[in-house]
């Protein structure tokens, strides 16, 4: 090799060891030689490994592909060539002896005939050019300059066009490398394919990303886990954009009812699971909508009238009713079932939507053994009219009923209204009457005016209060937002209860007040037995 081709030959260093050992130990064993006897840190700071002893998959323009290992040109497959070669060994350019002056020249001197040529003809042709353009109309100098940008792109995208081809060419090849098959092979299914998006997508443009449907679903179930942990992904991974995410749940033919393709998904999971994991509950509840219509492109439909999946009204909707099933044992919920209403369901179609969800339900394999819902007018007219119609079979066939379930097929389906209402309809009912209770054999008697006193008093020392939680909104009748759970759940909580039992142990308040204390100690303890997590029970 020429002195010039080892100057314009382009070095690579080893692997780093300390990130990738593995692969360090590979070049090592493959080059032999001395190397087995070095220092690891000295081999990887002071050693270089030439570019010609890589095949043409691992090359990019100045770098080496992060799997790249060399395999041509290595000692075992030179050895017999400098066995019949002898060894060339180059001198330093400083011992080369210059050249000698006193050799005589021997060039001979040549008479050359001189003549005149003519000018180049590319000079006429852009002194005629110039004289053209002077000679153009303004339109026609705007449509040159726009031709020749066009040209200058179409120049640049045929060059990035040509690199992305390389790249994925290399990419291609690189796959049907046995090491990288091996690595490849040991990753999860979702590691493979966020692996694959970085390969297939890097040195591409933003707007020239194209994505899988796979590498889709896959972002966007990072994105439901934690769009802030998403987005600081994204500053160093390539991901889809937010947009593309919504883009793609657009796309999902959602319609009101219950959706057949969540059940049947569904029931393939449920295949998966112990049968103790199966157990469940069905949540229903409405939420408010602001009125209006809009148009679906992809359904070419009106959206925003009265729909229970069966008909469609002409009264534009305000309210939405969804059917939601979540585990009780096991961690999961799953919408399963949306309808539009005009101010609530009517008793009649929220009862038929019940017994039509849970049917589906159960035919997933799932099993329900309650309803949570709020204790809406109409909620209650359903959950009544079911209870009712339990009653009257059971006496048709002569069977006992114990009351507090309704049965659907072979399943005792127990309705459970939702734990935060029932501490608001506790609250909202103390405002205004006294609750007289038994706790332990003891009677007493509990009123809304002893947490008012407690407000008032405000205990505490060096402005530091006993209930600082507690203000007007809590206490005051008129102040009190009626559905906020927050303002309920810390008054009817272990620090008021105390508070309010220790001044009256102390006489700082009226002796009764303990009753009212102990009320609030119960209240609290039943909250939270309803309304914990799941790691807090053993089951």
């Amino acid at each position: 090799m020429s002195l010039q081709e080892v100057v314009s030959t382009l070095l690579h260093t080893f692997p780093d060891p300390k990130k990738n050992n593995k692969l360090f130990e590979i070049w090592i064993t493959r080059i032999g030689g001395d190397l087995n006897e070095l220092n690891v840190d000295y081999v990887y700071k002071n050693r270089r490994v030439c570019r010609k002893h890589f095949v043409e998959t691992y090359l990019y323009p100045k770098k080496l592909c992060p799997m790249a290992v060399p395999s041509r040109l290595l000692p075992r497959d030179v050895e017999d060539d400098r066995r019949r070669r002898p060894l060339l060994i180059a001198e330093p350019i400083s011992n080369m002896p210059l050249l000698h002056m006193d050799v005589p020249s021997t060039s001979q001197g040549y008479n050359m005939d001189t003549t005149e040529r003519p000018v180049a003809a590319g000079g006429r042709m852009k002194s005629q050019s110039r004289r053209r353009y002077k000679t153009m109309t303004e339109n026609e100098k705007a449509l040159l300059k726009l031709s020749s940008k066009l040209q200058a792109r179409v120049r640049l995208l045929q060059k990035q066009k040509n690199a992305t081809k390389h790249e994925i060419k290399i990419v291609k090849q690189m796959k049907k490398q046995d090491e990288f098959k091996t690595v490849f092979a040991g990753l999860s299914e979702g590691a493979q394919t966020f692996f694959a998006m970085q390969l297939s997508q890097t040195g591409k443009k933003l707007k020239g990303r194209r994505f899988t449907t796979k590498e889709k679903i896959f972002c966007l179930a990072l994105y439901k886990r934690s769009p802030k942990a998403y987005r600081f992904l994204s500053t160093f991974c390539i991901l889809p954009k937010r947009t593309t995410l919504q883009n793609l749940l657009r796309s999902v033919p959602l319609t009101t009812g219950i959706n057949e393709k969540n059940i049947v998904e569904l029931r393939k999971r449920v295949k998966k699971l112990p049968k103790r994991h199966r157990i469940c509950a069905l949540l229903f509840d409405e939420m408010a909508l602001a009125p209006g219509v809009t148009y679906d492109r992809n359904r070419d439909e009106i959206i925003g009238f009265n729909d229970d999946g069966k008909k469609k009204e002409g009264v534009i909707c305000d309210h939405a009713l969804v059917f939601m099933v979540r585990g009780i044992i096991k961690k999961f919920k799953q919408p399963v079932s949306y309808t539009f209403c005009r101010s609530s369901t009517k008793t009649m179609s929220l009862k038929e939507q019940i017994k039509e969800v849970i049917g589906e339900i159960q035919k997933t394999g799932l099993r329900v053994v309650a309803t949570v819902c709020d204790q809406g007018a109409t909620n209650r007219a359903a959950i009544n009219s079911l209870l009712e119609d339990t009653r009257t079979t059971c006496i048709k066939e002569d069977k006992e009923w114990s009351g507090g379930y309704f049965q659907l097929g072979n399943s005792k389906i127990y309705p459970i209204y939702d734990p935060p209402h029932l501490l608001k309809g506790i609250r909202n009912n103390l405002l205004n009457k006294d609750l007289i209770f038994e706790i332990d054999g003891e009677k007493g008697v509990a009123k809304w005016s002893h947490i008012e006193e407690l407000y008032t008093r405000k205990p505490g020392f060096d402005g530091l209060r006993l209930v600082p939680k507690l203000t007007a909104e809590h206490v005051k009748p008129k102040f009190i937002p009626k559905m906020r759970v927050k303002h309920c759940a810390q008054v009817f909580s272990r620090t008021t209860s105390v508070a309010l039992g220790f001044l009256a142990e102390c006489g700082k308040l009226p002796d009764e007040c303990k009753h009212t204390a102990r009320l609030l100690r119960l209240f609290d303890d039943l909250f939270d037995s309803v309304n914990g997590s799941y790691h807090q029970f053993v089951i």
